[in-house]
């Protein structure tokens, strides 16, 4: 049932450009207000285009996604662990046992998500039919991680960010 209450925040909605709605439909989703986005979305113009095959698009851009998300992913475990290795031989030079312990747990835990992350991408291409140099050039990774020792990957890291590339491979 509609109310007037729908009709004035549907006018509301109306009033905003198209760049606006999609920050506001952003915003709802973020706040998992998927009404609301739905009310917006509602509300965004309906153009026809004459375009490229909507699979070949799509799936170029989810690939790029796919490889971009990895990327980041990468960057900020190594940003993780190179910050846990500096205070690890911050810990040392001031004899600082406990400190030194927690940021080695962090420096481990750190390399375990390189190292599950490297075989997760690997995997991904090879089910995709991707290229695993290209991805790794797009996501500015030319190479697999080497760690110090074998911290063998993390097996929940591994579940989650798994499914979450393998959808944006899609």
């Amino acid at each position: 049932m509609t109310t007037s209450h729908d009709h004035r925040v549907s006018k509301l909605y109306d009033s905003l450009t198209s760049s606006e709605k999609a920050a506001a439909v952003f915003a709802c989703l973020m706040r998992f207000d998927t009404s609301t986005a739905d009310r917006i979305v509602a509300t965004a113009p309906s153009k026809v285009y004459r375009t490229q095959d909507l699979e070949f698009s799509d799936r170029l851009r989810h690939l790029g996604d796919m490889a971009t998300f990895w990327g980041l992913r990468h960057w900020r475990e190594m940003t993780a662990m190179m910050s846990a290795l500096s205070l690890v031989i911050h810990a040392w030079q001031t004899e600082n046992d406990d400190l030194g312990e927690q940021a080695f747990e962090g420096f481990q835990k750190a390399q375990s998500h390189l190292v599950a992350l490297d075989a997760i991408l690997e995997d991904i291409c090879a089910e995709n039919g991707v290229d695993l140099e290209a991805a790794r050039m797009m996501a500015a990774v030319p190479d697999i991680y080497t760690p110090i020792g074998e911290p063998p990957p993390d097996p929940e890291f591994d579940t989650e960010f798994r499914g979450i590339l393998s959808k944006l491979a899609k």
